[in-house]
Order: C-alpha cells, then structure tokens, then sequence
C-alpha cells in the first residue's frame, strides 16, 4: 500500500507557527549576474516630482524696430523668401505669424504690394507692410532726385557790437550748429554806425574763434577777409561732416 507523500513536513509546520512570515520562507540565493540591487544598470535614486512653477520660461524676443518706409532693396509680394511672415497692421500693431499665400489675398494686387520692411533672421521672421504703389512710386521718384544742398544760415556782427549783443549772436549760432545746420558768420564794419577801434576788433575776433572751439565747430573754409574789414567764417558740426 503507498502513501502520498505530505505537501508540508513537521519542521516546515513548526517554522510557519513560531516564526514571523518574513522568515518563515527560506530565501533563494540569486545569481551574482541576476542582483539588480548591485546592478548599475538601475538607479533607483530619488528624483522630486517635476514642478512647473519653478520652471523658467522661455524669453520672448522683442520685436525690432520698424521703419517707417521701405529700403530700396526690400523685396515685395511673391519675392519674399519665407513662408510665414508678420504683417503691420494700420494702427501700427504688429500681427502674429501668418501664411505668405493668405496675406497676398487679402488686398488687390493691382493697387496694393506687400512689402518687406525687415528681413528675417535668426530670432524674428520677416516683418513685411501692405503699402500702395502709388506711395511706393513717389518714393522712388524722391530718391531718384538729387538732395538740395542745405542754405546757411547768415549771421552778421558788427566790428563794434556790444558784448551782450554780442553774446546773444554767439549763443544763436551756437543753436543753428547744435541743430546739423551750416552757418556762415559775418563780421564787417557797417555804415552809420559807430566804427571800431583795433582792441576792440581784435576782442571780438577772439571771442567768436574762442566760442568756435569751445562748441566745437568745424571750418568748412579758412577764414576769408580780414579784421576791421569784411571777415567770413563757414562753420559746421561735427556731425553733418
């Protein structure tokens, strides 16, 4: 006659009954390649939950400044290498990134042209305005012509001027020059009116040469005439040479 064999034997009972579960199972010996825990294979370090508040957002870039008109070089319409562009809106508002395709359909390409006003770049894409060719038209044609040469302004001084005159004359000057205007200064004698002696000419030249470099003012000529007689000085700023 056989017997089956017990699933359990006596000492396994015991070791179920007086030990705590954790112990109760003998453990198996795990293979020195199998050992995840000393594996560098898994991290199991601890990384804190992701936090949006802290995050940094990403800097906006400001758009540049745009001008007013167009160079001569800007591209229009269907020459525009970019597919989105940026429109300037009549109130001067700047809108948000738009097809090339639908911004050519919103006006009549007869009287009307889109017009690059800034290139794009790395930051910014294209910045483009829908100006009327007759506008376009009348700033090539005042290109096209020749600049008018600036008239100087004329200031005259008397040999014999008083020295708050004198002040007064030199301070206008002074103003014209601060404002990238050409000045051309007069010193001569005038009729019926009292003449100068030669200290005082000769203080009043010093006085206009002393105020000349003082504003720092430019020479476009020598000094032509001389003193007592008719003296000119053609004088400009730094800035318009």
């Amino acid at each position: 006659m056989t017997h089956a064999r017990p699933v359990f034997s006596a000492a396994q009972a015991l070791r179920f009954t007086f030990l705590p579960p954790n112990q109760a199972y003998p453990r198996r010996p795990v293979p020195r390649g199998l050992n995840i825990y000393k594996s560098k294979r898994f991290n199991f370090s601890f990384r804190p939950p992701f936090d949006s508040s802290r995050s940094t957002p990403s800097q906006e870039v400001e758009p540049p400044k745009i001008p007013t008109t167009p160079s001569p070089w800007a591209r229009r319409d269907d020459a525009i290498r970019h597919p989105r562009v940026r429109v300037v809106n009549e109130d001067g508002s700047l809108s948000s990134p738009m097809p090339l395709r639908q911004v050519l359909r919103t006006f009549d390409p007869i009287e009307s042209s889109l017009v690059e006003l800034i290139p794009a770049s790395d930051s910014y894409g294209p910045i483009c305005r829908v100006m009327s060719k007759k506008t376009l038209r009348e700033l090539e044609y005042a290109r096209s012509r020749p600049a008018k040469p600036k008239k100087a302004k004329l200031i005259e001084l008397n040999w014999a001027i008083d020295p708050n005159d004198l002040e007064i004359r030199l301070k206008q000057m002074e103003s014209f020059l601060a404002k990238g205007k050409k000045v051309e200064l007069i010193l001569t004698s005038k009729p019926r009116k009292r003449r100068a002696t030669q200290p005082e000419a000769e203080r009043v030249l010093a006085l206009v040469k002393e105020r000349i470099q003082k504003i720092g003012a430019v020479q476009s000529k020598p000094m032509q005439g001389e003193i007592l007689g008719h003296a000119q000085f053609f004088l400009e700023s730094k800035q318009s040479t």
